[in-house]
């Protein structure tokens, strides 16, 4: 959370109280129908994140399945510096 003194601004972090604020955002919706696009066609995980700071977090994901998978929740973060993501700052 930011201030100025005067008021608070929330930033990405506050994702990591729980899901209800993400619910609500309508980014993930939008992003969701277009990465089971992606998918279905190249039948491979696809993810959308933001970047807070020098992290990444997850907004949407589309998991593949298969007999191994990287189980990463809509919240999870990951330093930007390793992650194989593009961000949608």
């Amino acid at each position: 959370m930011l201030t100025d003194g005067q008021y608070f601004r929330l930033t990405a972090k506050i994702l990591d109280l729980g899901y209800a604020y993400l619910s609500s955002f309508p980014l993930p919706k939008i992003a969701e129908r277009f990465l089971e696009e992606v998918t279905l066609e190249t039948k491979e995980t696809t993810s959308a994140s933001v970047l807070d700071g020098h992290e990444i977090v997850y907004v949407a994901r589309v998991q593949t399945r298969r007999i191994m998978s990287v189980s990463l929740g809509i919240g999870s973060r990951l330093p930007a510096f390793c992650a194989s993501i593009s961000s949608l700052a």
